[in-house]
């Protein structure tokens, strides 16, 4: 059963909601150097200190960007900056954004502590495969901080809305408004009812709980508990604060989830032949050729019309490449999956756009192998269509392939079977923010 508990959230104290935008970041794993300078000097007490310190001459064993995260978080804390709420509560947060195609849609979500589960479990479940990298740093900065900085986001299935329509009718208290930097307009909400926290307790205990964003952090929290059991098995028990998790849980029927595609653009590809590379794609693709205006925005909506159109009959990918004023539409054939004897053989995965673009574009069309999706300089991961256009118009990039969204129902599907999807299949938008509230595990 998942269990969802509320939590006596630490949170800033400020007067001015509007003062929230300068604090708040996305999560750590989004952040360039560039842009972890620019949070730097947005304010002094701005969380990108605690979420992702900067490293400093002179670090060592002792001194170091966990230690130092973990300095500022007491400091904090001691000067009233940051402060743990009197109540227990659950903690909503809606996100009015506008999407890719120009809509504007509010998300829904609320923060909880979520039980941590083995995957074997069925209760929660990954769809995505991690890196021992990120799992190491987010590991070292919790053993110093001993809290949850930045939540997981979390999916469950709500046809209904049930969960919402239960914190519609309760005495929700207002926390904070204010527009954030990318300038969506976040509102935070408290509800310590415990009438409505049990309520929908009942509701969330029979539902499945699929990972959308944060496995890194997920993991880490998974491994965290065992590091805590192993160096205080007398103190350890089931209320323990390390067997829960920070996370942003939303319905997989809210009006405002939305899923950004990952585009895939090649910053360096020499020796490119546009004719081998049809030649070897002809088996599987009708190809289509229109030209580019050179307007980059102009070209950018023709190029997501003419592929979200194409999607609707089926699975449709984008091409550009440099040097050469066209865009490449390419649909796929006919019973082409049967001839194409795939490496990957589950139907769940098989029929995934990004999967199909690996094994039957990027692997057969150009030569990549499965190692090569990890190489920062080979591949960029760009979620913003706009931004993949621009990569190429800019001419930083040699080649760039588009995609549309991984569906919510394909991302329910994979993780039901305990499949795990390639690296960047989904992107939610727009990021959960870090700095709204955090969960303290000690």
């Amino acid at each position: 059963m998942a269990a969802v508990e509320p939590f006596r959230g630490l949170r800033y104290q400020i007067n001015e909601d509007k003062e929230l935008a300068r604090l708040v970041t996305p999560p750590y794993d989004v952040i360039s150097q560039a842009r972890q300078n620019c949070l730097y000097e947005n304010h002094p007490n701005n969380i990108i200190r605690l979420e992702l310190n900067r490293p400093e001459p002179g670090d060592s064993e002792d001194s170091n960007i966990y230690t130092r995260a973990a300095r500022f978080l007491r400091e904090w804390t001691a000067a009233g900056i940051l402060k743990t709420e009197e109540k227990p509560s659950l903690y909503i947060n809606e996100t009015t954004f506008t999407d890719a195609g120009g809509q504007t849609l509010t998300r829904r979500g609320f923060f909880a502590r979520l039980r941590l589960e083995e995957f074997a479990s069925g209760i929660v479940l990954p769809h995505e495969r991690t890196f021992s990298g990120h799992k190491e740093d987010r590991l070292k900065l919790i053993k110093e901080t001993k809290t949850n900085i930045s939540p997981i986001m979390a999916l469950y299935p709500d046809p209904s809305n049930q969960v919402q329509a239960i914190f519609r009718q309760s005495a929700a208290r207002h926390l904070a408004e204010f527009d954030d930097p990318a300038g969506w307009h976040q509102h935070l909400l408290a509800v310590d009812e415990p009438e409505a926290i049990a309520a929908i307790q009942e509701v969330m205990r029979e539902k499945t709980i699929f990972i959308a964003d944060g496995h890194h952090r997920y993991e880490t929290g998974l491994n965290y508990r065992r590091y805590v059991r192993e160096q205080n098995p007398a103190l350890f028990d089931a209320a323990a604060p390390c067997n829960y998790i920070l996370t942003y849980l939303c319905s997989m029927s809210d009006p405002g989830l939305t899923v950004f595609a990952s585009h895939r653009v090649l910053p360096q590809w020499k020796d490119f032949s546009l004719s081998d590379f049809q030649a070897r794609l002809e088996p599987f693709f009708a190809v289509s050729q229109y030209p580019l205006s050179g307007n980059g925005e102009k070209d950018t909506e023709f190029l997501r019309e003419k592929l979200h159109q194409a999607g609707k009959e089926g699975v449709a990918f984008g091409f550009m490449a440099k040097g050469r004023p066209h865009f490449w539409l390419m649909t796929l054939k006919d019973k082409a999956l049967e001839k194409a004897a795939m490496q990957e053989s589950e139907p769940a995965l098989q029929s995934l756009d990004v999967v199909i673009l690996s094994e039957l574009v990027l692997n057969r069309g150009l030569g990549l192998s499965t190692g090569d999706y990890d190489k920062i300089n080979l591949i960029e991961y760009i979620s913003g269509l706009t931004k993949a256009v621009q990569a190429m118009n800019s001419g930083r990039a040699d080649l760039a392939f588009f995609l549309n969204p991984t569906k919510i129902e394909q991302v329910r599907a994979v993780a039901e079977k305990g499949l795990i999807m390639p690296r960047k299949s989904t992107y939610f938008y727009p990021k959960v923010l870090t700095g709204l509230v955090m969960n303290p595990v000690e």
